[in-house]
């Protein structure tokens, strides 16, 4: 039974691991799309990112 439970938290860590990391890219594409596409920014212009505690506001800054 301890075996079992070991191998089935081993193997839900490394699926989760692999989900998590697959979204990266889908974070990066929304930090993309909302600040050059949405909010038309260009070079050389600011911008305020109010709440970048969370993935897509960090990956904004």
């Amino acid at each position: 039974m301890r075996w079992r439970l070991r191998r089935w938290s081993q193997e839900n860590q490394t699926h989760s691991a692999t989900w998590r990391q697959a979204s990266v890219p889908v974070i990066a594409v929304t930090a993309w799309q909302g600040l050059f596409e949405q909010a038309k920014l260009k070079v050389g212009q600011t911008v305020l990112i109010h709440g970048a505690a969370g993935n897509v506001g960090a990956f904004a800054v």
